[in-house]
């Protein structure tokens, strides 16, 4: 794998941790307690944290703003 495939791969997934973080921190919730499974994945681990917070609305008709 060449070097810059390397770098956007890693800034990719830096910037899908900063979006899941950011959930985790609005939703109240341990980071270390969001489980997802090998395959079929329910709940919040099935997205990716960036289409999560592009695409999710709050059961309140909140927008999580970030």
């Amino acid at each position: 794998m060449g070097g810059g495939l390397r770098k956007r791969r890693a800034r990719w997934a830096y910037e899908e941790l900063k979006c899941f973080l950011k959930i985790v921190q609005y939703e109240k919730i341990d980071p270390l307690e969001v489980y997802g499974s090998y395959a079929g994945a329910l709940g919040m681990p099935q997205f990716i944290p960036s289409s999560y917070l592009t695409y999710a609305h709050s059961k309140k008709g909140l927008e999580i703003g970030f």
